[in-house]
């Protein structure tokens, strides 16, 4: 059961099966919500946000605009992830992720490309 009053959902989110959602949480507009993905209290979703199969997302986590979060990804407690950002697939988000940079692994990192 949802409680309106302690989760706001925007326009156009898809919410698959096995997904839940604590309290306090504020969904902005054409998110993914893959199944068993799980949502901790205070988070905050920006728009047109891909979150994959089987992620997990702690309490206090703010995830900008058109942020894709890969399967099976664990973001922690309090976490930021910016705007045009990519959390890897398996990766343990510990830290802040700029907008635009992409992170993989455990602790998750920045991606390096080889020098591109």
């Amino acid at each position: 059961m949802v409680d309106l009053a302690r989760v706001r959902i925007g326009r156009g989110n898809a919410i698959t099966a096995g997904c839940v959602f604590t309290t306090d949480i504020a969904v902005g507009d054409f998110n993914l919500f893959n199944l068993q993905t799980t949502v901790g209290h205070d988070a905050t979703f920006g728009d047109f946000c891909v979150l994959n199969p089987s992620v997990n997302v702690s309490g206090g986590v703010r995830l900008g605009d058109r942020v894709l979060v890969g399967t099976g990804a664990q973001i922690l407690e309090g976490r930021t992830i910016g705007t045009d950002a990519t959390v890897g697939a398996g990766a343990v988000v510990t830290k802040d992720v700029p907008s635009g940079v992409t992170v993989v692994g455990v602790p998750a990192r920045p991606l390096d490309h080889g020098g591109e």
